[in-house]
């Protein structure tokens, strides 16, 4: 074999070894990004799990601080439940031992007892008549006095009770069983649905609502909530209109 030769071979063993050298190295280098990112990815998720756990033990804190408020709050409504009660049983007792002992009392000691028990008794009647104040009061209005374009002559204004709104300072007329503000045209006013009435009846503190909707207030509504104020003052029946009236409004009463 020549030189030239041998150089040959010495030089293509030399290439392949480098050759091997540099697939050697790209397969460390892959690997070490390999691990790189397996490092990466586990440490993030150890992350989320430290976070998802902190959340969840706050959220225990949340809900065992709310739980002690609710049960703390429970037992004061308790305790005041049972104070309640038992200040009245001891108010039953207390009425009770003293109608016991006007009863004992014979002759004029027993009138006296009687009569004084009888006072009491119309008196606290009488301030709760006093102190029933209605939202929902009557008053007397004259209406104002008008022409007969037929003849010419003057038709003097009549008295009429009108329903007033203490708290809006609104005015109300009959009209069958619903009361409308003056403007109110009867015949173009929609009626509720019974449903509807009984909501109002059950929460009053709608009546705003109510009239902004409706364009009235019933008469059932009135009459109750006058009822329940132990109103004492003028009353109406709201028989304003004719029972030919009250009926095309009934008419009218459009599908809901």
């Amino acid at each position: 074999m020549g030189k030239l030769a041998l150089w040959g071979a010495v030089g293509g063993i030399g290439a392949g070894m480098q050759r091997n050298i540099d697939e050697e190295r790209k397969q460390q280098a892959a690997q070490q990004a390999h691990e790189r990112d397996m490092a990466i990815r586990k440490f993030e998720a150890e992350e989320a799990a430290k976070r998802q756990s902190t959340g969840i033990e706050a959220q225990k804190g949340m809900q065992t601080e709310e739980l002690g408020a609710r049960e703390k709050m429970q037992g004061t409504e308790v305790s005041a439940r049972q104070k309640l009660q038992e200040q009245e049983i001891e108010a039953k007792q207390s009425e009770g031992g003293e109608e016991r002992k006007f009863r004992g009392k014979e002759g004029a000691a027993n009138r006296a007892s009687a009569e004084k028990i009888a006072g009491i008794r119309a008196s606290a009647v009488g301030a709760r008549g006093a102190a029933g104040k209605s939202r929902w009061q009557f008053s007397s209005q004259k209406t104002d006095a008008t022409i007969d374009p037929a003849t010419g002559q003057v038709i003097p204004g009549k008295a009429q009770q009108v329903l007033r709104d203490t708290n809006k300072g609104l005015m109300f007329v009959a009209s069958g069983d619903r009361f409308l503000l003056p403007d109110t045209d009867p015949a173009t006013t929609r009626r509720a649905k019974p449903a509807a009435v009984q909501r109002l009846l059950e929460n009053p503190d709608q009546a705003d609502n109510f009239l902004a909707m409706y364009k009235y207030l019933p008469a059932q509504f009135i009459a109750r909530e006058n009822a329940r104020a132990n109103y004492v003052g003028p009353t109406q029946a709201p028989t304003d209109d004719s029972a030919s009236a009250d009926q095309r409004e009934d008419d009218f009463e459009p599908a809901q």
